[in-house]
């Protein structure tokens, strides 16, 4: 009996089904939040140089007094999007009775002040990655890019060895250790290993959970599957959207969207390894008690001969794989799992 026939017996999307695969696409919800975070967390608002005789100086003009000396102390831009420039000051020159002359030549400031009507912090404004370190930001993002093209590599072709199971609990484990540590990013450096990470995470939690929930599921409903869970990450980028407006730091904002998948850990009680990764490891036992499980949660009955219950009472090693394999004539076409009849 081949493995999709099994499937076919549970039927194309039962409870049982229906039950894993909407479990497993909450975390996908959060995949989405996290890559979405970027737009927030980097965003770069309005700036312009730090006036050096106001401590208090802001972005939004504060008086008649400040507004002289913004005009006094910063040149005019040549976009035609701000009126002030953004990266220069003009210099100045100290009076005789301590007064504060600025010339018309102008200098790289080093200092700035940002507009907070969008955001009120951003990593950005944290660090100043602005004028000639607005490049900074960019790598940034790509470590978050980068690290979803390295999950792929690492944290994906392993669950065929390791288990799909094993690899969705250590991906979130990974996505809730990155995700929270980036509200206490320190610098660039750590930043860019924990996007890196965090990327990872997002592809590994995808790919594995994907597959464990869509396994089980028949042949007619597997299509219409592999669509709905692409609404789940676009909630998330919903959620995250929303949640910005009413939260404008980005360290708030990070840890509100990140400490709730620490509940993501209760993932290990609820969800089983896949039976296909079972029945291809011969742990065919397990794979027997978890179809049947899933038969029961379906109403559905299995035939009673799905694994040889003389088989099954033996241990799981080599010597099982080669009685299997010459007495019960098991073959693996294309990825299932052929049990034929018995040979007299």
């Amino acid at each position: 009996m081949k493995f999709e026939d099994i499937v076919k017996l549970l039927g194309d999307f039962g409870p049982y089904q229906k039950r894993l695969y909407f479990l497993l696409c909450i975390p996908v919800i959060s995949t989405g939040v996290q890559i979405m975070m970027l737009v927030f967390t980097l965003g770069v608002p309005d700036y312009r140089c730090a006036l050096p005789d106001w401590d208090n100086d802001t972005y939004t003009i504060q008086g008649e007094q400040h507004a002289r000396a913004v005009n006094a102390a910063i040149p005019l831009s040549n976009e035609v999007a701000q009126l002030y420039s953004s990266c220069f000051i003009n210099n100045v020159i100290n009076g005789t009775r301590g007064d504060v002359f600025y010339t018309n030549t102008s200098r790289k400031c080093e200092k700035w002040v940002y507009a907070t009507d969008i955001f009120s912090s951003t990593i950005v404004t944290k660090f100043g990655w602005v004028c000639d370190m607005k490049l900074t930001k960019t790598h940034a993002q790509t470590m978050s890019m980068l690290g979803l093209l390295v999950g792929s590599v690492l944290l994906l072709p392993p669950a065929d060895f390791i288990g799909r199971k094993k690899m969705f609990m250590a991906s979130i484990i990974l996505h809730i250790v990155s995700a929270i540590s980036i509200a206490f990013v320190p610098s660039f450096a750590i930043l860019s290993l924990l996007y890196c990470i965090n990327g990872m995470s997002v592809i590994a939690i995808w790919g594995n959970g994907f597959v464990v929930g869509v396994e089980l599921v028949g042949p007619l409903k597997r299509v219409l599957t592999g669509i709905v869970c692409e609404f789940f990450w676009t909630c998330g980028s919903f959620i995250t959207a929303t949640l910005a407006y009413f939260v404008r730091d980005w360290q708030h904002l990070q840890l509100i969207v990140s400490v709730p998948t620490v509940l993501f850990l209760v993932y290990y009680w609820l969800i089983s390894e896949t039976s296909r990764w079972l029945i291809s490891k011969m742990k065919y036992e397990e794979a027997d008690q978890l179809l049947r499980h899933a038969a029961k949660v379906n109403k559905k009955t299995l035939p009673s001969d799905i694994f040889s219950e003389n088989m099954l009472e033996q241990k799981i090693g080599t010597a099982l794989a080669n009685i299997h394999k010459s007495h019960f004539g098991c073959t693996d076409t294309g990825g299932d799992i052929q049990l034929n009849e018995p040979t007299p």
